[in-house]
């Protein structure tokens, strides 16, 4: 997809006009307008299929097999795409999970690493710095989750493991390769901060704290100087999206009966990618309902506009400050969007889940 940066798009932002001048001696000597080229990686669940695959915009790239499951996605500057999660069996009379083993996959094939000396159970989402490509996950022995001890992967190596009972949900890295990792410990979330150079843990800031019935979902966005994590609170029925950022503010309510999936920052604005979200609780079923909304500084956008059914914004990103693109996923399909317009849709039949994404922007020099 080519952004044309002589153009305008409105939606939940105005872009401005931009182009890029050079020194002339001549009044009238074109200016050079430079457009970028914008590629989209997603890793996707179908909601009609046991097989996770990786699409390019809207093209299949790759199948990871059956009883696949890709949590997190990665693009390295070589051009290799890697990807994170599992692959499992099916029991043969009720169709249930019956094993699953982590995996990550280069360029649509199982790398071979020695996980299981590490007791790896689970992997979560991925990062790049500078060269490397790195993934957080949860160790545990025998299923014990007092044994739990989160850990991060850099290169296909094991260079950090936690203290026992935490638990890694989610990562990102800063310009010089340092780790911000959202861990749980008990009932409380707290961001760690893990030092590239020497792989140890320089410091540990308390994000919230919930009772034990709390179910915690989490996202995270590590930019030049700004960090914000995103927070949805599950408690019975009830749900709240809540978010912290490195303001010295803290912790603040984005909305109630809501998700959060993703965060990011766009010209100086909190941007926040969820669903208001409701849940039925009955004695026969638990449903949920949800509509795509997208929230800056804490005013909800309606997304779901052209969606089939319950729809969800799974993703948002901000490119150089310059580019805002969503991802909004629902009952017929994927729709890719630029501020807020429509740029390009993967059908499917039923609801898939986008776990992750990855936007290349590179200019294009005319």
């Amino acid at each position: 997809m080519r952004i044309n940066l002589t153009k305008t798009m409105v939606a939940a932002f105005v872009l401005a006009y931009c182009s890029i001048c050079v020194s002339s001696c001549g009044k009238d000597d074109p200016q050079p307008v430079i457009e970028y080229d914008a590629t989209f990686y997603l890793g996707v669940n179908p909601g009609d299929s046991d097989e996770a695959c990786i699409y390019k915009d809207d093209e299949l790239l790759y199948r990871l097999g059956s009883v696949s499951w890709v949590e997190g996605i990665a693009l390295t500057p070589d051009g290799s795409i890697y990807a994170s999660g599992s692959t499992g069996t099916r029991d043969a009379e009720d169709h249930s999970v019956a094993t699953e083993s982590p995996v990550i996959w280069k360029d649509g094939k199982p790398l071979n690493l020695d996980l299981t000396s590490h007791n790896i159970a689970f992997l979560y989402n991925m990062a790049t710095s500078g060269d490397s490509w790195l993934c957080c996950g949860l160790a545990q022995e025998d299923g014990d989750t007092s044994t739990d001890r989160g850990i991060i992967i850099c290169n296909g190596e094991v260079v950090y493991k936690s203290e026992k009972g935490i638990r890694f949900l989610c990562m990102g890295c800063d310009m010089g390769g340092d780790c911000y990792v959202v861990a749980q410990e008990g009932n409380s979330l707290s961001l760690l901060r893990i030092s590239a150079g020497s792989w140890t843990l320089s410091s540990s800031e308390k994000l919230i704290t919930g009772t034990d019935i709390f179910t915690w979902e989490t996202c995270i966005h590590v930019g030049i100087s700004n960090i914000a994590v995103g927070i949805t609170c599950f408690e019975g029925d009830t749900n709240t999206a809540f978010c912290w950022v490195n303001d010295g503010l803290g912790l603040r309510v984005i909305d109630e009966e809501s998700a959060v999936d993703g965060i990011t920052f766009f010209r100086g604005h909190l941007v926040a990618a969820g669903c208001h979200q409701t849940i039925t609780v009955t004695p026969d079923y638990l449903e949920f309902k949800s509509k795509a909304i997208q929230w800056v500084d804490g005013i909800s956008q309606d997304f779901s506009l052209g969606c089939t059914g319950y729809s969800e914004m799974r993703h948002v990103s901000s490119w150089n400050d310059m580019f805002l693109f969503q991802c909004v996923e629902h009952g017929g399909g994927i729709q890719i969007c630029y501020d807020g317009a429509l740029l390009k849709e993967i059908k499917f039949t039923e609801k898939p889940c986008v776990s992750s994404w990855v936007v290349d922007v590179k200019p294009v020099v005319k």
